[in-house]
């Protein structure tokens, strides 16, 4: 069993596993990224297809000296700045006799640009009769409308047939028209409202105003094929990322090899140095007590005399047996001298 288990504990084997972790979180965290990042692009580039704003006009009394028609003014949320947008006016009108006897009508709109500072801003102490600057509005349009024609005897007929689900409410006499205001227009900067007049008076069951965004190029593609697009782009954006840090991952193991090879090389160096500053002490200190190193040089030839050692090396007043052990206590003490020397330079080195 430790014979089969060896080779998968062992350094390489532990390296690889950690390697192999290391990829597999760092790709993980590079997916969300990748996922999160198209996300938020997708966010920015694709506006709301559509935003239909419902409108409640505003009719002028009666007895009023005023000639204008219904009025409104709504807010204009989710417009981008730099796109393409069709605007259509739905209306869905009775066909009362008002209606057909007014024949054709007008559709003004009028999209302002948005104001830097309100009116209660541009009001102030130091100027209480200030007005604020009136910009050029990024829109003004008018186009007509007019109800589907149909004679007194057609609509007489109509009325016959169907008045039976007349009675019961299922159908009713209305009609529904889609009035194009601007087949394509694109603003410079993010509308914030827009004003709608009907001139003349016209009757109005309900109305809203359509912003369709018209999109091209990349945006189309990303709209008409979404899990294509998304796909293909999380996926390139992985590729990228990992290619990054694969290359990444390269500079610095490549860096870190080539440090641990200097340090290696230095360490080497450090030790041959202290094993020959080692040698170099002891063969001096043997040197010196007129002990034999072991080592030959071109000017120290042997002689015939000192072959036999330290045996002529006698001091006066010894015998040989005190001359023997005093030549083995120098001999220790100069090992002992001459390790304890190497050790201290190792020590300093390290």
């Amino acid at each position: 069993m430790d014979l089969l288990l060896r080779p998968l504990l062992s350094v390489p084997a532990r390296r690889a596993y950690i390697q192999t972790l290391l990829l597999g979180t760092t790709s993980l965290v590079l997916l969300f990224i990748s996922i999160a990042s198209y996300g938020v692009l997708y966010t920015s580039l694709i506006p709301r297809i559509g935003v239909s704003v419902p409108l409640y006009f505003t009719y002028p009394s009666i007895g009023s000296s005023v000639v204008i028609g219904p009025t409104t003014t709504v807010s204009v949320p989710d417009l981008l700045p730099q796109q393409e947008y069709s605007i259509t006016l739905n209306l869905l009108l009775p066909t009362s006799p008002k209606n057909i006897e007014t024949g054709n009508f007008n559709i003004h709109l009028s999209i302002p640009a948005p104001s830097s500072s309100s009116l209660l801003d541009s009001i102030t102490p130091e100027a209480p009769d200030a007005t604020p600057a009136i910009r050029a509005p990024l829109l003004q349009t008018t186009r007509p409308g007019i109800l589907p024609y149909a004679s007194p005897l057609l609509q007489t007929i109509k009325t016959l047939f169907t008045s039976p689900l007349l009675l019961v409410g299922i159908v009713k006499q209305q009609t529904k028209l889609a009035i194009s205001l601007s087949e394509s227009y694109t603003f410079p900067e993010a509308p914030t409202v827009a004003s709608v007049v009907l001139e003349p008076r016209v009757e109005v069951y309900k109305a809203n105003l359509v912003f369709e965004a018209r999109l091209t190029g990349v945006r189309w593609v990303m709209y008409k094929f979404r899990l294509v697009a998304a796909v293909v782009a999380v996926v390139g954006f992985w590729l990228v990322q990992m290619l990054g840090v694969a290359v990444a991952w390269w500079i610095v193991g490549s860096w870190l090899g080539r440090r641990g090879e200097r340090e290696e090389e230095e360490r080497v160096e450090r030790e041959v140095v202290w094993d020959g500053e080692a040698d170099g002490d002891e063969a001096g200190l043997r040197e010196g007590l007129g002990l034999d190193t072991g080592l030959e040089t071109p000017r120290d030839t042997p002689r015939p005399e000192e072959e036999e050692g330290l045996i002529g090396l006698r001091t006066p007043g010894l015998s040989d047996d005190e001359h023997a052990v005093m030549v083995e206590e120098m001999e220790g003490a100069t090992g002992r001298d001459a390790r304890e020397a190497a050790r201290r330079r190792r020590s300093r080195g390290e």
